[in-house]
């Protein structure tokens, strides 16, 4: 099986104190990308079903766009994908995204290789790998003051039911 990985290129990385699987769900995960991701509103699998290889997500808030999943190895915390279009100001572009695991967190990379450089990727002159990779580093602050928020929330003990407190079990 050929790789699609993306492995040089725009790169940003971003450490983050949560767990993996958490941070592994939020950029797969439909539901929980809308919730972070710039100008994403909603996000569905074109077919239905899981996120796999060949699958197409449909993207739309700031603009619609079909994004193509080249690779997908929830093993290895990686996958690789495709905007083929325009998606508002972002450039048409491949990528790979991987959460590593560290110690304390994880370490989200995330590289990127424009399909026309000679664009700007926000569409306002500039370099186009300058504005990509602001982009790039403003979606992963985004996603770690999400994930930081929740990994570091205090549950309300007295809204919690599953236990009850040890002297009212007397």
């Amino acid at each position: 099986m050929q790789s699609h990985r993306i492995v040089s290129g725009i790169r940003a990385e971003k450490f983050i104190h949560t767990d993996p699987d958490a941070a592994w769900r939020a950029w797969t995960s439909r539901a929980e990308l809308v919730r972070w991701f710039p100008g994403v509103s909603e996000a569905a699998l074109v077919d239905g079903g899981e996120p796999a290889a060949g699958a197409k997500v449909a993207v739309s808030g700031a603009a619609s766009a079909q994004i193509e999943i080249l690779e997908f190895d929830p093993e290895h915390r990686v996958f690789t994908y495709r905007l083929p279009t325009r998606y508002a100001e972002f450039r048409p572009h491949t990528a790979s995204v991987q959460v590593k695991f560290s110690l304390t967190g994880v370490e989200v990379d995330w590289v990127l290789q424009l399909a026309d450089e000679g664009f700007s990727f926000l569409g306002i002159g500039g370099g186009a790998k300058r504005d990509a990779n602001l982009v790039m580093t403003v979606a992963l602050d985004k996603l770690k003051e999400l994930l930081e928020t929740e990994a570091y929330s205090t549950p309300d003990i007295e809204a919690d039911t599953r236990s009850t407190r040890w002297d009212e079990a007397v």
